[in-house]
């Protein structure tokens, strides 16, 4: 009797062990913009400096980006918005040769600026010559699209202090292993100073995304918390966007 107790036992756990093993794999691959096989995805402001077809067996276009970022090491003080003067670097990037509309926008716009949407992937894939993937492209506007609101605005989540810059977001995407968060970039327009931020709320994030187009500077509220966030890379969190005026 007890042999047999102790095997419904060892059934029963497995039953449970594989129930919360799927139970953990239908709400990783469902996070919001996630992709399996993906560390990041999202959007980006980039300069094209060149492209080129590549590959034998496997074909595909590499080429390299400028980009806007910053020296986290920079001494500077954040509490008077005085972080962090602008920095370029290069980033490699490939397109899958099939994705012919990103391949003739990119052959016809060599040196311009525009914005992409990319994922950073885990593994590099076979067909790749870079972990980072080009998968569409907007070209830049002088305003906001038609159809997205002047205003959006969500709870403060930081409870230290909260103000407003005028800028622009220059790269924001949805990226973690286990845990995603939103993490970005913001180009304050009136400092020229980058600085790193964060999302809280998906709908806001989805926003800025769409937004990303406009280069027109907009003004951004801003909160702090008192400590970094467990999961987030920023205890900066966005809470409003506002075309016209600073968001209280």
């Amino acid at each position: 009797m007890k042999s047999n107790s102790r095997l419904s036992s060892r059934l029963l756990n497995r039953k449970i062990y594989a129930l919360s093993l799927v139970a953990f794999l239908i709400s990783f691959v469902s996070s919001p913009l996630w992709a399996l096989g993906s560390y990041a995805e999202g959007w980006r402001v980039v300069k094209l400096l060149r492209m080129e077809e590549s590959g034998l067996i496997f074909s595909s276009y590499e080429g390299k980006f400028e980009v806007m970022s910053f020296d986290s090491g920079e001494k500077c003080v954040e509490r008077d918005y005085m972080c962090y003067t602008p920095t370029t670097t290069e980033l490699r990037f490939s397109v899958r040769s099939e994705n012919t509309d990103v391949v003739n926008f990119l052959k016809d716009n060599e040196g311009q600026e525009f914005v992409i949407r990319y994922r950073q992937h885990l593994i590099e894939p076979v067909a790749l010559s870079t972990d980072l993937e080009v998968l569409e492209i907007k070209a830049l506007t002088e305003d906001k699209p038609a159809e997205l609101p002047a205003t959006i605005s969500v709870e403060k989540a930081g409870s230290k202090r909260s103000f407003a810059i005028q800028g622009r977001v220059i790269k924001l995407d949805y990226e973690g292993n286990l845990v995603g968060t939103f993490e970005g970039l913001y180009l304050d327009t009136e400092r020229n100073k980058v600085f790193p931020f964060s999302v809280t709320e998906e709908a806001l994030a989805k926003h800025v995304m769409q937004l990303m187009v406009c280069k027109k500077s907009y003004f951004m509220g801003l909160s702090q918390a008192y400590v970094n966030v467990t999961f987030r890379e920023s205890d900066y969190d966005l809470f409003a966007i506002d075309m016209d005026k600073a968001p209280r």
